[in-house]
């Protein structure tokens, strides 16, 4: 239980006072859950130490402001919460940024919160007006009963791991020469493993936790580093936190759960010392094209095995449907369910589309999703949360409105399209140069990981042989390839705009993706003509399979749902109001693309001045056959069936 007032150093935070009215506001809106778990008069008492503050009461019986509050607002309510606020004389909530900061620390704390989740929804609430002013809330330590407490801190947009607690348990090497016992009630030892070596490097270790001199063996781990060096060799003897330059994996599962058994949800605190890969993806990225991240972290299946499944595992989740999840979208009054079957071993199960008119909200469905899912909203999503290695937004509309969050450590996100988060939080549009700017990154990470093969492949599908040739050539002994970039921007310079949108779409993805990434992908036809819409989605395909990945496209183009089971494919639709998802009637799979056109959009999608033509001549008393010779060019040209199935409708209404 937490106990005694919210102490802080409250001076060196300042608050605009639009933030502060914006967050007044929601505390205003949500007057019931502030004071769920809290008094009010204690709420108020907390920040202000109101039998300190003067009454604005001349009664004698009310003669400080905490009787006077308790005569206002509780018992006899003539004071509202905006009053309080925003009015109240001796209060300045507006006035004091000392105050605001206590304020704002105890809104998101045990005290006011009883769970997880009423303290995350102040936290997503509130987080982002504080982004605007570069301060943040940020994770200091878990109470008594395992709830965070976050404090006001100044905004870190390069810490993906800042809400989790710092390790403050210092961990010794055992064969340092100079060791002596730890005078700590608390510490790790990490005894080297001499007897076993990976190619040269002395990188194992076995680790043990001291609890006032009893011993606990939590089991081994690999550590390697960027110098390639052994890390027994060239570790400190003593810290609390590994150097950036290495990274850990343990050898066993039962490593993992003997940490959370013993520091619960301080867990990964520990493991966060130890820059551990299988729980933060984002780490491994810096250290997966290391030849000892092969030869020495994941040297055997089991370990790379446990680097994908590790997470999973300490949850329990069923390891056989991982990627099997039904998702509850909301907007605004409106709640529809979506299951998302993937599967890793048929490759037409990686892939869905939601398909539906402009206007129905594909877009808000497909980019809510992983916002939901880096806010931890675990109430949409059963049977559990999904867990994706990365997530790759990708849009090339001028017009998205896709939120770009930060990432953090259970969430791995990128987006791809045509803005930016700048040095202010403020989303910009990309200028063509830093388009180009990020392409040449991209493809050069590609040629860091080897994938050139990989991007000439997607290329062939979209650019004629004797292009792509320009831009590779074969390295040494037939490994490999090795770029030529200034063939590729010769050849750029000179690319349609389609042509330009696929190559940076398509070299962006692939210089990001990881195994068991979900790709969203919003309207991949704009910009395309219909074989490059087809081409594209072909290289997704390809992706996802050599990257055991999975996809969710938006579209309202038969041509991408041409290519996927009638099973992988939802119908977006909005009518009144009134949201509905469903899949086709039909085998969408290689079926043509009058049909599918009729079967997700329907007539209603002919343009109005075609019914009215139609109308028009039935009005005249024209057959049935009479219309269809004014209707075509010629005997040889048949009336297409969009216009064919309304034009016998509109006779049938009109008998």
């Amino acid at each position: 239980m937490i106990t005694g007032k919210i102490l802080v150093n409250t001076t060196q935070f300042k608050y605009p006072k639009k933030a502060k009215l914006d967050i007044i506001k929601i505390l205003i809106s949500e007057e019931n859950r502030l004071f769920k778990n809290i008094e009010a008069i204690d709420f108020f008492d907390e920040i202000l130490d109101l039998r300190l503050l003067p009454t604005t009461d001349p009664r004698p019986e009310y003669n400080d402001a905490f009787k006077d509050l308790q005569q206002h607002y509780i018992n006899n309510p003539d004071w509202s919460l905006k009053y309080i606020f925003l009015e109240h004389p001796p209060f300045k909530f507006l006035d004091s940024d000392d105050i605001f900061t206590k304020l704002l620390n105890l809104i998101i704390s045990p005290k006011v919160n009883s769970n997880e989740n009423d303290i995350k929804f102040f936290y997503h609430s509130i987080n982002p007006i504080l982004k605007l002013d570069k301060l943040e809330y940020k994770i200091q330590s878990y109470d008594d009963s395992n709830l965070p407490i976050y404090k006001i801190a100044k905004l870190d947009e390069h810490d993906a791991l800042k809400n989790i607690p710092n390790n403050k348990i210092t961990f010794y090497i055992s064969n340092a020469s100079n060791l002596s016992m730890p005078k700590e009630s608390e510490y790790f030892i990490l005894t080297p493993t001499t007897n076993w070596n990976d190619y040269g490097l002395k990188n194992g270790f076995t680790l043990y936790f001291y609890n006032n001199d009893i011993e606990q063996r939590i089991g081994e781990l690999k550590i390697i580093n960027t110098y390639e060096k052994s890390s027994i060799e060239i570790l400190k003897k003593a810290f609390s936190q590994l150097p950036d330059e290495f990274c850990s994996l343990a050898e066993d599962i039962s490593f993992y759960r003997e940490i959370r058994a013993i520091f619960k949800n301080g867990y990964l605190s520990i493991l966060k010392a130890l820059n551990d890969v299988a729980f933060f993806p984002i780490l491994e990225e810096k250290f997966d094209t290391l030849p000892s991240f092969q030869s020495s972290l994941i040297r055997y299946d089991k370990q790379e095995q446990l680097l994908r499944q590790a997470k999973f595992l300490i949850d329990n989740y069923d390891l056989d449907n991982l990627y099997k999840f039904n998702y509850t979208y909301q907007s605004g009054e409106n709640e529809v369910l979506a299951n998302f079957s993937f599967s890793e071993n048929i490759p037409l199960e990686r892939v869905y589309a939601i398909i539906g008119k402009n206007g129905v909200g594909k877009t808000r469905l497909i980019s809510k999703l992983p916002i939901d899912i880096a806010k931890q909203k675990a109430m949409l999503f059963s049977p559990k949360l999904p867990l994706f290695s990365k997530i790759i937004a990708v849009s090339y509309s001028a017009f998205d409105k896709f939120e770009i969050p930060d990432p953090e450590a259970h969430f791995n996100y990128l987006y791809c399209g045509l803005r930016q988060k700048n040095e202010k939080n403020e989303i910009t549009s990309l200028s063509e140069t830093e388009l180009n700017n990020r392409f040449k990154s991209s493809i050069t990470e590609i040629e860091g990981r080897n994938r050139l093969g990989e991007w000439k492949v997607i290329c062939e599908n979209f650019f004629l042989t004797q292009e792509t040739e320009k831009w590779l050539e074969e390295a040494p002994n037939s490994i490999g390839y090795t770029l030529k970039m200034d063939a590729v921007e010769q050849s750029i310079e000179q690319f349609s705009s389609g042509q330009k949108i696929f190559i940076y779409i398509m070299t962006e993805i692939l210089a990001n993706i990881r195994l068991n990434s979900l790709i969203i992908f919003d309207e991949p036809e704009t910009h395309l003509h219909p074989n490059g819409i087809s081409q594209l989605i072909n290289s997704i395909h390809m992706l996802a399979k050599k990257f055991r990945s999975f996809c969710i496209i938006a579209t309202h183009s038969p041509i991408v749902i041409q290519g996927l089971l009638s099973k992988k494919v939802y119908i977006l639709r909005n009518e009144d109001g009134v949201m509905s998802l469903s899949h086709p009637t039909i085998e969408t799979f290689g079926e043509n693309l009058t049909v599918l056109t009729e079967e997700i959009f329907g007539t209603r999608d002919i343009p109005s001045y075609f019914k009215e033509e139609i109308q028009n001549l039935i009005q005249e008393r024209y057959s049935y056959e009479k219309i269809v010779d004014t209707l075509t060019s010629n005997k040889d040209t048949p009336l297409s069936l969009n216009v064919s199935i309304l034009l016998k409708s509109l006779l049938k209404k009109g008998e």
